[in-house]
């Protein structure tokens, strides 16, 4: 029998980072808008991508070199989980 596996420390983490910032920041905004809309508003677009940033959330998968977090395939399969838990989370992907 597999007996398992267990997230580094670090990624579980990120996880619930992630986890909180889609929770407390796009789920309520979502609920404002209409069901039909194509997009955020871009004033709304800008707050959360500044706010993603100042989190230390932005671009995760691409290289440190080039301002990203580096990090790696299942890492950042891990975080598109739980970013793919709201409405345009298919989109963001």
């Amino acid at each position: 029998m597999f007996p398992g596996f267990t997230l580094p420390d670090e990624l579980r983490v990120l996880r619930e980072q992630v986890r909180r910032f889609v929770r407390d920041e796009i789920i309520p905004l979502e609920q404002t808008l209409d069901p039909d809309a194509p997009g955020l508003p871009e004033e709304d677009w800008a707050r959360l991508a500044a706010k993603t940033k100042a989190a230390g959330l932005w671009a995760l998968g691409a290289p440190e070199e080039h301002g990203g977090g580096g990090l790696d395939t299942f890492s950042m399969s891990v975080l598109l989980e739980e970013m793919a838990q709201h409405r345009m989370g298919f989109r963001i992907q």
